[in-house]
């Protein structure tokens, strides 16, 4: 069975993760899981008393048996990896302090690279969207990605502020065998329409954000290899019919082409910018 209590312990920072029924903790060094999470150092530097508990403070060792059930073995240090690895655990108020401000400075720089001015169409400087979300007594969650965050920012940031999203809109022609582009497409830009224009392709049309176009691009080449055309609107680049699939794009209104990817039906061309 478990060990008894050796007495009760304050220090350092207790990390818990729950497998099954049972919550197994360890007490790891004052800010070594984050560090441990990100790869700065190794569990043994990592923990503060070698050992896995039912109770930290307490010190109630965890049977090996529950151990190998939970874990696989019984190796502390292994167990002791998994725990700061999946488990959860209490910052300190500096770590908590520290971690809001990167969360506050990632949602500002987003929204700086983002949306703009509508009057002078113009990026606002980081100084008015920080003091724009002071003024609006915005609360930022540390814990939530920024992105998932900037909606409801946003809402609250346009009582105090004159805003509007920077996006250029794009046409995107792929080959219906890759299954995954679409998925891609709404993950990384506002998709407003998607048609197929024969039976093997695809043409949406999309708005992308200045932040997520070189992450767009890369994201698409994993499953097309390059296979794909994207023209932005209005650009005035009708593609020729001897290019291929693309001389379908019918392209409006809109801002210069900033990308270019065509290839000959039948054959793959890879999709590089221009520079």
């Amino acid at each position: 069975g478990g060990g008894k209590g050796a007495g009760v312990v304050t220090g350092g920072q207790v990390v818990k993760l729950k497998q099954g029924k049972k919550t197994f903790e360890i007490l790891a060094k004052s800010g070594a899981a984050a560090q441990f999470k990100e790869g700065k150092i190794s569990v043994e530097d990592a923990i503060e008393v070698e050992g896995v508990f039912y109770d930290a403070h307490k010190m109630t060792t965890v049977s090996s048996s529950d151990l190998k059930s939970a874990f696989g073995t019984s190796d502390i240090l292994e167990c002791s990896a998994k725990i700061l690895e999946k488990g959860e655990f209490s910052l300190s108020t500096a770590e908590k302090r520290q971690k809001m401000q990167e969360r506050l400075d990632e949602i500002i720089r987003y929204i700086t690279l983002n949306f703009r001015d509508p009057a002078t169409k113009r990026n606002y400087p980081r100084d008015s969207i920080e003091a724009a979300i002071k003024t609006a007594k915005l609360k930022v969650d540390a814990e939530k990605p920024a992105k998932q965050q900037i909606d409801p920012i946003l809402d609250k940031l346009r009582e105090v502020l004159s805003i509007e999203r920077i996006e250029t809109d794009y046409v995107i022609k792929y080959h219906s065998k890759y299954g995954s582009v679409l998925s891609i497409l709404k993950r990384y830009a506002q998709v407003k329409s998607v048609k197929k224009d024969t039976e093997e392709y695809f043409v949406c049309d999309v708005g992308i954000s200045p932040s997520e176009f070189d992450r767009l691009m890369k994201e698409l080449q994993k499953p097309t290899d390059g296979d794909f055309e994207i023209d932005a609107v209005g650009s005035g680049n009708e593609p020729k019919a001897a290019k291929g699939p693309s001389a379908v794009l019918k392209l409006g209104k809109g801002s210069k082409t900033k990308e270019k990817s065509s290839g000959k039906a039948g054959k793959t061309k890879k999709h590089e910018k221009k520079k």
